[in-house]
């Protein structure tokens, strides 16, 4: 489930048939329960009978895992559940490093911009891995509306916002390299070339929006049950960042599951785990595992 384009990437190199569910224009958006039953309905839509294998990358580890439950709840058997560096409590660990700054008595408009400012930085991370993390949040939390935090997170990802260490200092720069942008842009070719860059922003925007909506599902997300078959993690070497309390090796996966815990490692980032410098390795394990040589994972039990 989710991030298509990161899976197109790696589905180019499976050796089994892959499909991908995305979010439509219906799609429930005010629960990952109700967001798990309509991707639950179009798997059932195509492949009535199963068994199936489900996977889910980070926040979207949440809703396959939903979905297998929906799915036992009515009988239907999932041989496997996969999924790539994501679970319940790493999700809500990220999410908790956000908002711990917040006071106790902190109110809900508040815990809501502390969510957006740290989901675009998140989001940001899949396009410069390398940025700051502190400092984009520091400048991000100081801009006055989800709005502005949005088309700044936007402008970010192309290059065209430079930060610096200041609100205002950050403005000038940006507006400045957008008129450098603009004054390279000369000639009908380039004109052009302009116009796909729009569309591409819009695209971008559509996208960041619609991960601080993940987020937000994500904050309120409570698994109402165990599942009863094994969880498969591939996840990256580095140990994850988290708000108060330790991420164990498994992400917490043995809570959710009265199966096995099997777990694999790769180099990278959660940003750059399915992307083309690190996705040989774990194509390659993911092809003999969904083949049936499995004996290469670890085994948590």
């Amino acid at each position: 489930t989710g991030y298509t384009d990161m899976y197109s990437i790696l589905g180019k190199e499976m050796k089994v048939p892959c499909y991908s569910v995305k979010k439509a224009k219906d799609t429930p958006i005010d629960t990952i329960d109700r967001m798990a039953s309509q991707y639950k309905d179009a798997i059932e839509h195509f492949y009535p009978e199963g068994p199936y294998i489900l996977a889910g990358f980070s926040i979207s580890a949440l809703i396959a895992i939903e979905i297998v439950i929906k799915f036992q709840e009515s009988g239907k058997k999932v041989e496997k559940l996969i999924l790539f560096d994501g679970s319940p409590l790493y999700v809500q660990s990220q999410i908790s490093r956000d908002i711990k700054h917040l006071p106790p008595n902190a109110n809900m408009s508040e815990v809501h911009e502390a969510l957006v400012t740290g989901a675009l930085v998140s989001w940001l991370s899949y396009f410069r891995p390398n940025t700051n993390r502190l400092l984009i949040y520091g400048l991000m939390r100081k801009l006055p509306s989800t709005a502005d935090k949005i088309e700044t997170a936007v402008d970010m990802s192309f290059g065209s916002a430079i930060v610096s260490n200041t609100k205002v200092k950050t403005r000038w720069l940006t507006a400045k390299e957008k008129v450098m942008h603009q004054n390279r842009l000369t000639g009908a070719g380039n004109r052009f070339a302009d116009a796909a860059r729009e569309i591409v922003r819009l695209m971008r925007r559509e996208k960041a929006i619609e991960y601080v909506a993940q987020v937000q599902l994500a904050y309120k997300y409570k698994t109402t049950q165990k599942l009863h078959g094994d969880i498969w993690l591939f996840r990256v070497k580095s140990e994850p960042l988290s708000g108060n309390r330790e991420i164990p090796e498994d992400y917490g996966l043995y809570d959710v599951t009265s199966g096995k815990v099997h777990v694999n490692f790769y180099d990278g980032q959660n940003s750059s785990l399915l992307t083309g410098e690190f996705i040989s390795p774990l194509a390659a394990d993911l092809n003999q595992l969904l083949l049936g040589k499995n004996g290469m994972l670890q085994s948590i039990v």
